[in-house]
């Protein structure tokens, strides 16, 4: 039926699911598999509908890249391009926070019994998909200077990258830009100049620059807050009466982040006076496993266990 009546693509599917016994889930999943179907066409808007259609749309690509074959000029008989724009879309679509490289490097880990080197296969692939990018976003109005400035980065969340872009595009028309482009002209061009990004603050002497620098740092520490929380992040300190190794920290950070479901880093400070065990800070949590507060807790009990 879906020979001769191609529109019914994934409808029959979804119906012969629902035939057969399966869930709304599992027969939605099939519908939504095969979206976007052409330009401007609905998007999968269930979680396993986006991970079906994604992961299909990649391991096509995947396959033909890791045998050599791929789009060149106007011939592309497996469409391969606009499964790219599919996959595109639905990652700014879906507002995603996904590496689009590890799923292209998960995508071709199924063709493992295939000789290719992946590296390149990965490097050509993600070429691939700059340049639907570029496509997509001019679609989408966004100025080609903006498009450039987005992609200069290495190609990572689709969905934020979409996000920058199109804050960036209208900012560019507001009255201050000139203002604003002449400060960071003059400072861009003042550090081409600078031997290392460390700042001396002894020799900061006028106010101007004094309350600058402040602010700076104020405003630096907000930055890193909020890029922390939106990739899900919490920065930490690890201390110990001797240095921890690499391994150990790797460890601390992996239990940690399954605690609290998120991504634990931890920078190791040594403190002799905690005389063993650890004590890790999380902004306003902290874990005290130190031989030291154990000792002190021993100490505090001792009292009451005589009497």
């Amino acid at each position: 039926m879906v020979f001769e009546f191609t529109e019914l693509q994934g409808v029959m599917g979804r119906e012969y699911a629902k035939v057969g016994g399966e869930n709304d889930a599992v027969a939605q999943a099939i519908f939504e598999h095969y979206l976007p179907r052409f330009a401007g066409d609905i998007l999968p808007k269930t979680n396993a509908g986006i991970a079906l259609s994604i992961a299909d749309k990649l391991d096509s690509i995947a396959g033909f890249f890791a045998i050599g074959i791929q789009p060149t000029g106007s011939q592309d008989p497996y469409a391969l391009r606009r499964q790219a724009l599919g996959v595109l879309n639905i990652l700014m679509d879906s507002k995603l926070d996904i590496s689009l490289k590890e799923l292209v490097e998960l995508a071709l880990n199924n063709y493992s019994n295939l000789e290719f080197n992946k590296e390149e296969v990965v490097n050509s692939i993600m070429e691939f998909f700059k340049e639907r990018i570029k496509n997509l976003f001019r679609d989408l109005g966004i100025r080609y200077d903006v498009i450039d400035a987005v992609l200069s980065s290495e190609i990572n969340d689709i969905s934020d990258m979409h996000l920058r872009a199109t804050e960036l595009n209208n900012w560019l028309d507001k009255d201050e830009l000139v203002e604003m482009l002449t400060a960071f002209n003059r400072v861009s061009t003042l550090a081409q100049k600078a031997v290392s990004s460390d700042v001396n603050e002894q020799l900061l002497t006028e106010d101007a620059e004094i309350n600058l620098y402040k602010e700076f740092n104020n405003i630096k520490v907000k930055v890193k807050e909020l890029l922390n929380d939106k990739h899900n992040i919490i920065e930490g300190t690890v201390i110990s009466a001797i240095a921890l190794t690499e391994k150990q920290v790797k460890e601390l950070e992996e239990k940690l982040s399954k605690k609290y479901n998120k991504n634990v880093t931890l920078e190791n400070e040594v403190d002799q006076s905690i005389l063993g065990g650890v004590l890790v800070r999380l902004g306003n949590t902290q874990i005290d496993g130190s031989v030291k507060t154990r000792l002190n807790n021993i100490k505090a009990q001792l009292p009451q266990v005589i009497s």
